[in-house]
């Protein structure tokens, strides 16, 4: 991205917008840098919630399309590629989607416990 912002440099721009091109390079690779180990460790537990889940049809897909691109969104952050940024947007987008049908996210990592400590609680009866 600061290969980017001085190649831009190079034209005819005024100080100040020379200036906030570079702030703005700046502020994008320390997002970048943050945003990778953020998402290195959601991704996993988005794919725990989407294979270990027991809800609807539904809020499982959605569940699994965001864990899908939750990954690829990890992939792509790490190599020093120009459009990095792009799908972590995506990834934003693909959140706040689910947020808008019914909270599914927190709705199925719900289940996933209640799941999961009913099944607990059977093993310890059954013991």
């Amino acid at each position: 991205m600061l290969r980017f912002a001085i190649a831009i440099m190079n034209s005819n721009l005024s100080f100040a917008k020379r200036l906030d091109l570079a702030a703005s390079a700046e502020l994008v690779s320390r997002l970048i840098s943050r945003a990778r180990f953020l998402m290195s460790f959601v991704s996993p537990l988005l794919i725990l919630l989407a294979f270990g889940s027991e809800a609807p049809y539904r809020e499982t897909l959605l569940v699994s399309v965001v864990a899908g691109i939750a990954v690829v969104a990890t992939a792509v952050l790490w190599p020093n590629w120009r459009y990095k940024v792009y799908p972590l947007a995506l990834f934003c987008f693909a959140l706040a989607a689910c947020d808008v049908e019914r909270d599914v996210l927190l709705a199925v990592a719900v289940r996933y416990l209640e799941s999961r400590d009913r099944g607990e609680a059977q093993e310890t009866i059954l013991c």
